[in-house]
């Protein structure tokens, strides 16, 4: 069940609520956490679909990482614990959410 963390910056303004990694939803799509440059914000992106057979990701469906606001295409992933993808700061993690199944 994903966990919706809220996350900020020490350095700069970046503020956001994100899952901060990777989950498998109950739908079976695989989510991760995006950075986007142009809205300057991390972001929860499908990324692919998860076969519970192999317990891989289904490459016959890839998806882009594609920003829902701007539309920006090839979004970088980002993980808790990275640095900040704006600044190069500390991240903090600030509190939960929400949960979401």
């Amino acid at each position: 069940m994903p966990v919706f963390f809220r996350f900020r910056c020490r350095n700069c303004d970046l503020a956001a609520q994100a899952m901060g990694g990777e989950d498998i939803t109950s739908s079976l799509d695989l989510i991760h956490t995006c950075y986007c440059p142009k809205c300057r914000d991390l972001i929860d992106l499908v990324i692919a679909d998860w076969n519970p057979v192999t317990q891989k990701t289904d490459e016959r469906h890839p998806f882009d990482r594609t920003c829902n606001d701007c539309g920006q295409s090839g979004l970088p992933l980002w993980k808790r614990g990275r640095p900040c993808p704006q600044c190069g700061g500390t991240i903090d993690k600030t509190g939960i959410a929400a949960t979401f199944d």
